[in-house]
């Protein structure tokens, strides 16, 4: 979740939070945990946001069934998963005066186990994982820049911290490296690559293009954006950056959406734009790209409003904001095969992560 969007969040979406989470119906288990299931199989993780802290559904998306149900201490802002432990690691930002955190969350969630590890800094947002370690962007604005905090997930320890040069921004894992946006000297949108074997920066322009979304499709890292500062245009860009150079390999223009793209996922050969942002208005339509070319495939409308997105093996998952669901859905063909009631509706964000099968 970018900077931008966690200020709307804190800003507004915790007061909503308090208002309107009062009136939630808990759905329980449906059935009771398949033990094999939980134990070996692939599961979804959803955050789903609470007034006094945050729920992780965990769902086993085969059988299309919410498995388990997981606390944490606080609001968790983001949540990433460690493909070496499949841990899910969540950003505990927390709320405002005594209720803000300063926590990593990592949760196994085969058996629902979590642990807290105290961060130098408060009110992380934002965490993506690389290599065992988890890497938190706060939004706390030092000297030197946004801080971060770097976290071994297998011994729960704090492993470095640094800064980001200027404000928040975008933050993400892709092509083996953190990534990071933000504005060079001359206030240009700016790229930056962190190493996470020796925590060194690298910096690449943008040239005009104002970056929206982050993510990793193909082995290569694409930056989704747009050249109208305000976000609200209702066209966009993909642009394919080379993560040595950071030169652009290529681009393409993005149509068809409410406003520029802000998410998006690889799944079987094909990526999904998404543009929901927490603004109205909200759309309820996918964009379909091909992977390799960034060539446009078309719109691919879902039953809902889509606010989270993931890949479980050749399906899309997403997050229906509105009726609380994990939604299962053939990118090809665009039907909906299965829709999952996670107990909570009109979440004001959410996540999704996939936990691989253990081998």
């Amino acid at each position: 979740m970018g900077y931008g969007r966690r200020a709307w969040l804190l800003a507004g979406g915790v007061v909503v939070l308090a208002t309107s989470l009062g009136s939630v119906c808990w759905i329980g288990l449906q059935r009771p945990a398949d033990a094999s299931v939980v134990q070996s199989g692939a599961l979804a993780v959803v955050l789903l946001p609470r007034a006094d802290g945050s729920r992780l559904a965990v769902v086993d998306v085969a059988n299309a069934r919410v498995v388990r149900r997981i606390e944490l201490r606080s609001l968790a802002t983001d949540i990433a998963v460690d493909a070496s432990s499949g841990v899910v690691v969540g950003a505990q930002a927390g709320g405002f005066g005594p209720a803000i955190d300063r926590a990593a969350s990592l949760t196994d969630v085969r058996t629902g186990a979590v642990r807290y590890v105290d961060l130098p800094v408060i009110d992380p947002g934002d965490v993506a994982c690389v290599g065992g370690s988890a890497f938190l962007l706060h939004s706390t604005l030092e000297a030197s820049g946004t801080a971060f905090s770097v976290v071994d997930v297998a011994s729960g320890r704090v492993t470095g911290s640094g800064n980001i040069p200027g404000p928040p921004g975008l933050w993400a894992s892709a092509t083996g490296a953190v990534w990071s946006t933000g504005e060079d000297s001359a206030a240009r949108p700016s790229l930056r690559r962190i190493d996470p074997r020796n925590l060194s920066l690298s910096a690449f322009g943008l040239g005009a293009l104002v970056p929206t979304g982050l993510v990793e499709a193909g082995g290569r890292l694409l930056v989704l954006g747009t050249e109208d500062a305000s976000g609200q245009a209702t066209s966009g860009a993909v642009v394919a950056i080379d993560p040595v150079d950071g030169v652009v390999v290529a681009r393409e223009t993005v149509a068809g959406l409410a406003r520029s793209p802000q998410r998006a996922v690889e799944v079987g050969g094909r990526l999904v734009l998404g543009d929901w942002s927490g603004d109205e208005p909200e759309g309820r339509a996918l964009r379909l790209l091909d992977a390799a070319t960034l060539h446009d495939l078309g719109s691919l409308g879902v039953d809902g409003i889509p606010c989270a997105l993931a890949a479980w093996g050749d399906r899309l998952l997403v997050v229906d904001r509105e009726r609380g669901r994990l939604l299962v859905v053939d990118p090809v063909t665009g039907r909906t095969t299965s829709a999952i009631e996670l107990g909570e509706r009109d979440l004001v964000f959410s996540d999704v992560v996939v936990v691989g099968e253990r081998r």
